[in-house]
């Protein structure tokens, strides 16, 4: 005997698996999991494979695939806070999350030559949830220096980096900014 799916069953079938989510207050799946915080867009490259969860203060530059002399590193995103700028800061520039894809294959003894100003040793490693970054932050010198996060991507080395605003004559990006980092670290996935 066959079974056939009447066109009854179908669309009882097609109602469960699609409408019913939606009625419920159910969004689709993303690849990142669910958002961590209301209101945050998902980020996904699909070259590298990862994704991740920005606020919606952060809006996208039109910037993937370019490269920076003389590093080559790959720029895969830049996303650039639009909240106003506090007037007693002395920093007059939006907050920045840049990703990059750097060359070559991933070392951690190669990151050194691109540590900030006192740094003589690799990144320090941070777990953030099942992940672990490589983190280098403010150096000496007296200049601001934003944070940086590396991650093994498949091989290469994934760059995060975080920058500003800088309060005062601090050298590292504001506590706001500093909570936002941890996450959408914790946020970072690769489906």
């Amino acid at each position: 005997m066959l079974n056939r799916v009447t066109p009854a069953v179908a669309l009882m079938m097609t109602f469960f698996f699609t409408a019913r989510p939606r009625l419920a207050g159910f969004e689709s799946a993303s690849r990142c999991g669910p958002s961590p915080e209301k209101g945050w867009i998902e980020f996904v490259d699909q070259t590298g494979r990862f994704c991740f969860w920005y606020p919606p203060k952060y809006k996208r530059e039109a910037d993937a695939s370019n490269f920076h002399w003389p590093t080559d590193r790959q720029i895969l995103a830049t996303l650039i806070s639009s909240e106003p700028l506090h007037a007693d800061s002395d920093d007059k520039e939006p907050a920045t999350i840049k990703i990059y894809l750097l060359p070559g294959v991933f070392s951690l003894k190669r990151l050194i030559s691109g540590a900030p100003t006192g740094y003589d040793t690799p990144p320090a490693p941070k777990h953030f949830g099942a992940n672990v970054f490589y983190y280098y932050g403010a150096g000496g010198g007296g200049v601001a220096y934003p944070d940086m996060y590396y991650f093994n991507l498949r091989g290469r080395a994934l760059q995060i980096v975080f920058d500003g605003p800088y309060p005062g004559n601090d050298k590292s990006p504001n506590a706001e900014t500093q909570a936002v980092e941890k996450v959408i670290l914790l946020s970072f996935n690769r489906p």
